[in-house]
């Protein structure tokens, strides 16, 4: 019988990034005492207003933090997408005792896109071609660079300063920024792989590596020259027989190096008809939280599994399938990108969770946000995750989440 987590008290890092809300309403229907900490006033923390409680500590006061773990005998500590929350909670895992799903080797795999690229050089894995380039773009080092070619910081995440480049000029500038948005200040220039992206998701139990889902993401095209910023995420993909043919031992062989025990773990790449590549990874929940689409379509609830995982060090009982080839029909994340400015009011929500063709919904900032025109996730208002025994049925349902949700600015 599965070992009961009711009663138990949940530290959870971060209100605001995305997933968090979830991390609390999953949480808290597992009978578990939910407790939000960041330094974000309760207002603007989403999550807080949700939790059984909260503290008004920033994630990244970690010996404070594990003073109040210690004095309110919290049985676990967890956090949602964000990679600063991510390195505090295993930190804070490790100094209060706590289970923590990942090592640091594995969790080196979100941080440094160099030591994922050449980990999946390793493993057999098809990764775009880099150019090495410094600050001052020397003249043999302009000559070796074949347009157009993306450009993102070393260890960013989210999207965030990530530019595709056509000409000199343009490469100049982004260097610029991308440098500004490293935290080590070091920027990588790769090929850019023109085809279709791709998302790979697997979850690991107790060593047991199980592939859930392959999904075809679509931009928006408000920005030009940016790949973060989507429209829709669809599942299953165009190219799923290509990607188990081609990609998925390889990125088995990658997680079996890296000792993965248990977790979810999502491979980026870009596939085009007879080739995926791949170009990010990240060791963790991710921001589009496809565990609504892939509980409503196979029963299987990794974010459930995780937070079990993080309250008793085990993702509970029973062994995962290989559940991707059961689909019916479609499911798919619906994004609404804001532009710039402060939100002034948000509604729709509730009508369009009524939908019946909804799986979840939900708002990604509050009243008073302001939006900067940053060209990166962070413009991302409104998600709903949707499904659909066909294509046109699942425009029905955009359409009529179009239609329902209204985000006016202060104006």
């Amino acid at each position: 019988m599965e070992q009961s987590v009711a009663g138990k008290k949940l530290l959870i890092m971060g209100g605001r990034p995305a997933a968090t809300p979830d991390i609390v309403r999953a949480a808290k229907q597992m009978g578990v005492y939910t407790i939000v900490t960041d330094n974000v006033a309760p207002e603007k923390s989403p999550a807080k207003r949700m939790a059984d409680a909260y503290w008004d500590i920033s994630t990244a006061e970690v010996e404070r933090l594990a003073e109040r773990v210690r004095e309110e005998s919290v049985d676990g500590i967890f956090t949602g997408v964000h990679e600063f929350n991510l390195k505090k909670t295993k930190e804070l895992c490790a100094l209060c005792g706590k289970p923590f799903y990942a090592s640091e080797e594995q969790l080196r795999l979100n941080f440094d896109k160099v030591f994922f690229k050449e980990s999946c050089k390793q493993a057999g894995i098809d990764v775009p071609e880099s150019y090495g380039i410094t600050p001052d773009l020397k003249e043999d080092e302009l000559r070796t660079l074949r347009y157009p070619l993306i450009v993102k910081p070393r260890d960013g995440g989210g999207g965030v300063g990530v530019t595709i480049c056509t000409n000199e000029a343009e490469l100049r500038e982004a260097m610029t920024l991308a440098a500004r948005e490293s935290p080590s200040g070091q920027i990588l220039a790769e090929e850019y792989v023109v085809g279709r992206e791709v998302t790979a998701v697997y979850v690991i139990k107790d060593g047991v590596i199980s592939f859930v889902c392959l999904r075809d993401r679509y931009p928006t095209k408000e920005h030009q020259r940016v790949t973060s910023q989507y429209d829709l995420s669809l599942m299953p993909s165009h190219y799923l027989d290509l990607f188990l043919r081609q990609s998925d031992p390889g990125l088995r062989r990658l997680l079996e190096r890296a000792g993965a025990s248990n977790g979810c773990v999502f491979f980026q790449g870009i596939a085009v008809p007879d080739r995926i590549t791949f170009f990010e990874c990240g060791y963790r929940l991710n921001a589009l939280c496809d565990y609504h689409n892939i509980r409503g379509a196979y029963g299987v609830d990794y974010l459930e599994m995780m937070i079990r995982f993080a309250l008793t060090g085990s993702m509970g009982e029973g062994t995962l399938r290989e559940v991707y080839s059961d689909m019916r029909g479609y499911s798919g994340i619906f994004n609404m990108t804001a532009r710039s400015g402060v939100i002034g009011c948000l509604s729709g929500r509730e009508q369009v969770l009524a939908l019946e063709n909804v799986l979840a919904a939900d708002y990604l900032k509050a009243e008073g946000d302001v939006i900067a025109d940053d060209a990166a996730m962070t413009q991302s208002v409104f998600r709903a995750h949707i499904r659909g025994r066909d294509l046109e049925e699942l425009a029905e349902t955009i359409l009529a989440v179009q239609s329902l949700v209204r985000v006016e600015d202060t104006e």
